[in-house]
Order: structure tokens, then sequence, then C-alpha cells
């Protein structure tokens, strides 16, 4: 649901400034928008429920939506953002700002509006054009229908790719006529056909072979989650017991913030790997931190569930644990709390990935010293002998990144014979970014949900303070080898907070997994789930292979191995192409064998 809408019109145009009269009535007359910004060529409305600042910087042209912030206080450095094309202000603001916000910018040459979407990527954005007017927005759902682009068609080489791919896929729009603009991208307001433009990219803070202090990481971190927190009257934080929901939280209580806590929450799984209930009571009591523990609910899955977000510009992966993602919306609710803030992004921030490549980046360094300490210690850590580690971090199998949720025993025939759609701008140009950042860039493409398809993220803003710009830029710019020194996942951030953390959450070598979770739900929930995906329109059009699904849709093979959650993801999608079957036609002439393309 989407909690702002831009309308960007040329000024000097009487036709489209009378279009845009004709849709902001259309807002008027809606009862949750109301009128933010009121200037010639853009019309900005946001959600009365939301709290969504708009605010002019100066007179640069520059319009934000949402929270900014200095990096350092403007008294110190004087950099205001001054008037100029809109790549050059886009430049000036990822310098000198950061926050959760999108910008439009205005073009002095021609009066058109630019979308720059900042790095961390809190605020999504999507843009189309209406006759005219280009309309920039999180979300389809909740917008009047006359704001909606009007011959979107379903592309079947994006619905393909989302099949195969999933959350790694979030940079495609599987409706055509709409273009996602992605974290870091600066865009045209209404241009839905040009090739994305970074004007912040991961690769640019790579380079660098000087150790980091830890101190400067705790600093950092603390900068971001306080930044994040200001704004916000009443937070439900997340405590799931690792490493990353308790830096957050500590760091959010270090910074002052305790008082706006009014729930801390946890859900464990019913099995001993889900179930990260001791770590997460340690880490609170170690605050004084009342803890709200839940149990994860199996449940069955309905049609209904599925269909929930189906109105939405694309699957609403972020939605898949249901019943989770029910209660915390509930939750959040009840108690009126404005934000839901968690670790998410930790992972890949800190470097979890396992992997010989963090070797060959050491190598690059000093293949002497240091890539000789990180072979022993990636050795111990990935249990493995020298000789092997060594000899994969010198050949060509470290190089690549991964593709965490490639599933290729569900491809169908189209899923096998369509070429690659286009990849993510992030790992567009990765030419002599050393194989572990290129992991790790990989990584943090993984994390980009679309939260505002999803209970939680229409109940409260949802916020990961480790995506935020100033923690992805000081951590892609440490080398990984320093990330993990020592052997161990995340050994910087461990080192850099272990003074805050009670020494089991901070030194703990598990990490909970809630597959069998999935995996019960999928098998309580076969009733549904085998028709609505073997009789269902991916199969039809060769997305999936039926064979495939029909073999792993049994309670005995769901038991043995880990494919519920990846069957959950494929009905979700399932049911969000069965709704858009019957209201926009097919752009390649695909049809599922249910469906009527109208």
């Amino acid at each position: 649901m989407s909690r702002y809408v831009a309308l960007a019109w040329p000024a000097p145009s009487e036709d489209g400034k009378a279009q845009a009269a004709r849709l902001s009535s259309q807002l008027q007359d809606a009862s949750r928008w109301t009128l933010a910004l009121d200037r010639p060529g853009l019309e900005i409305w946001t959600a009365k429920s939301a709290r969504l600042p708009v605010c002019e910087l100066g007179r640069s042209g520059c319009v934000v939506v949402g929270d900014i912030f200095d990096r350092q206080p403007l008294s110190l450095t004087g950099r205001a953002v001054t008037a100029g094309p809109p790549h050059a202000v886009a430049k000036q603001l990822i310098s000198t700002r950061w926050g959760a916000y999108v910008a439009l910018l205005e073009d002095p040459a021609d009066m058109s509006r630019w979308v720059l979407r900042e790095p961390g990527g809190f605020l999504e954005a999507h843009t189309w054009t209406v006759g005219e007017v280009a309309v920039v927005a999180e979300e389809l759902q909740a917008l009047p229908i006359a704001l909606r682009p009007a011959h979107s068609r379903l592309d079947w080489a994006v619905i393909t790719e989302l099949a195969r791919y999933q959350s790694n896929a979030t940079h495609l729009a599987p409706l055509s006529g709409i273009a996602p603009i992605v974290p870091g991208e600066l865009r045209r307001a209404g241009d839905v056909e040009t090739s994305p433009k970074l004007a912040w990219s991961p690769r640019n803070w790579i380079g660098n072979d000087e150790p980091a202090a830890a101190a400067d990481l705790r600093s950092c971190v603390f900068g971001a989650v306080s930044s994040l927190a200001n704004p916000e009257p009443s937070l439900v934080v997340e405590v799931s017991g690792g490493l990353d929901s308790a830096i957050v939280t500590a760091a959010l209580i270090e910074t002052g913030h305790r008082p706006r806590i009014v729930e801390a929450l946890n859900y464990y799984g019913a099995r001993r790997a889900g179930d990260e209930r001791p770590w997460a009571a340690g880490f609170c009591n170690s605050y004084n931190l009342p803890l709200t523990m839940v149990a994860q609910e199996v449940g069955e899955l309905t049609l209904e569930d599925l269909a929930e977000f189906s109105t939405s510009m694309g699957p609403a992966f972020g939605a898949v644990d249901v019943f989770y993602d029910r209660d915390v919306a509930g939750r959040i609710r009840d108690l009126g709390a404005s934000a839901l803030l968690g670790g998410k992004g930790g992972d890949a921030v800190f470097f979890q990935m396992p992997t010989a490549a963090v070797v060959a980046d050491a190598f690059r360094h000093d293949w002497r010293t240091e890539g000789g300490r990180t072979l022993q210690n990636t050795a111990r850590w990935l249990r493995r002998s020298v000789w092997s580690v060594g000899l994969e971090a010198v050949g060509r199998r470290a190089t690549a990144a991964s593709d965490p949720e490639r599933a290729a025993m569900f491809w169908g025939p189209r899923a096998w014979e369509t070429a690659p759609a286009r990849r993510h701008p992030w790992l567009t140009d990765l030419a002599g970014v050393p194989p572990a950042k290129r992991i790790q860039i990989q990584a943090l493409v993984g994390t980009q949900a679309h939260w505002s398809r999803s209970r939680r993220g229409q109940a409260t803003r949802v916020v990961h303070p480790l995506l935020a710009q100033p923690v992805l830029e000081f951590c892609l710019a440490t080398p990984a080898w320093q990330l993990v020194q020592g052997g161990r996942d995340r050994a910087f951030a461990r080192e850099a907070f272990a003074c805050l953390l009670p020494p089991a959450v901070a030194q703990r070598r598990s990490k909970g997994a809630l597959d069998a979770l999935f995996n019960q739900r999928a098998a309580a929930s076969l009733e549904m789930l085998r028709p609505h995906l073997l009789d269902g329109l991916l199969v039809g059009a060769g997305v999936l292979d039926s064979v495939a699904l029909d073999a792993a849709m049994t309670p005995d093979k769901l038991m043995l191995k880990a494919d519920g959650a990846q069957l959950i993801r494929l009905a979700l999608l399932e049911s969000w192409v069965r709704h858009w079957q019957t209201r926009a036609p097919d752009a390649d002439g695909v049809r599922g064998r249910s469906g009527s393309g109208s």
C-alpha cells in the first residue's frame, strides 16, 4: 500500500496541467490522501495515516519525501545542496546526506523531474506515466484507478525470473509499463524504457585494503540506529536471539531510546533449530528489557492468505511467513507503534557467508602474511583442509557470486529456455571487484524486500538500520578478510559490539532456522497447495515443472527436504499471476491453462 504519490508534468504544458488536475481530484476525493506539496509541475500527496515528511532543500529544486539526515552537523560542514543538473544534485545529496527518503529533482534544462532513491532503500519507488503526467509511488494498492498505468501487460520473462530467483529479482516489474527504482538509482520520472543509472553504487566503496577500527564501526551503527529512531515516538523491536538484532537493540538502548520501546518481540519455532529464546532472553535480561515470546503457528494456508497482496505490483515474497506477519501487524496496531526495528541485512553487511573467496581477497592484499593467516583461519571455519581452500581461492570457483535461491528442480521448459532477465544494476559492473566483495554485494541485493507488500509493512514503518547508507558504505569499504578475521562469520562486528552483548550472544556459533516450520506449514496446506500449483498458470505456461512439483509436495518429501518456503513463495507468485491474468493481457502471448488473458 503506497504512503505517497508524486505527480510530475511539464510545467509549461496546459494539457499536462489539466490532466494533473483531473488526477489530483481523484486523490482529493479519496479519504486517505492529503496534499503535502503543490508546486508548478509537481504535486506530492501523502497518506493521512502515515508519518511521512515532505520538504524542499533550499533553492536546489530538490524535494525530499521521507526522513533525511546530515552526515555531520551542517554548522561544521557548511555543505548546502545547490541547484544544478539532476546528476550533480544527486551526487551532492548522496555525499552530504543520508536517510530513508525518495528525492524528486528538477532539471533546469527542461523543467522535468527526476527521482533518486537513497542507497538504503527504506522507501520504495516505482514510476510510470498516465498521459503526460509521470507518477511516482510505492505501490499500486490504494491508488485511484485513474492513476494506474493504462496499458500494463504481464511480462512473462520477468515472471519466469521471479520463479527462478524470487527475492533476488526485486529490481524487475512483472507488469510492463512500470519501472522499479532500485536503491541508489537516479531516473527521469515516468521513464520506463531507459536502463537504470546509478548515482550510488556499492562497487564504488570497495578497494580500500586498510583495516577499519572496531570503535568506528560501533559509532557508525550507533549513529544510524539513533537517527532512524529519533523521529519515531514508539518502537517495536525484534529480538530474534541472533547477533544482528541484538546489535540493533543494544545500539537503540545505548543511544538513549529505551523509553521509546513499547515491546520487544521474539518468535520461536517448536523445534530446537527455530527456538532462540535462551539467547533472546539472555540479551534482554542484560538490559532489563521485558521480552514477549510468541510461539510460531504452523497453521494451514488458505487461498485467501495467498491472494491478500495479489493486487500489488508484484508477488508479496516479504509476506511469505503469513502467520508471523499477521501477528506482528496485529500487535503493532494494538500498540500504536510507529516503527518496527530489526536486524535484517546484518548477515550481508557484516559478512556471514562461509566462503573461500575471503582468502582470495586476502591474497590480493598480502599473500604472505594476511593471506596465510586468512587461509588457516578460513580452513578451520569451513572445516576443510588448507589445501582445498587454497586451491579454491586461487581458482575460478571463488570469483562468482552465488544465487542463493536458485531452485532449478522446479523449473519448467520455459524457465530453462528463457534467457536471464536484466541483472540487478548493482551486479552489472563488477570488473576488478574482489571475489568475496562480489558475494557480499550479491547478498545485499537479496535483502531488498518489498516491505509495502506485507502486513507489518502496511501496519507501520519497517526499519532495518544495518542497511542504512553509512553502515553499507563502512562495511563495503572494510576488507572482507577483516570482516571474518580469525575465521568467524561477522567476526569484526562481534569484536566491535562484544562490550555491549552477553558473551553467549556475541560468540554464538549456531544460527536459528525455520526450515522445519515452513515444511510443516506446506505439509499441512497440501490440500490447497497441490491443485493451486499443479493446475496453475505457471505450470500451464511452462515456467514450473508439474512432475517435480508433484514429487515434492508430499508429507514425506517435505520432512526430508527444505522445500516448504520455496513452494509457498511459488504459490504466492501463482496467486499474483491469477489475479492479473484476468486484468492485463500477456505481453508475449503466453497464457496459462486456466487464464483468460483478457
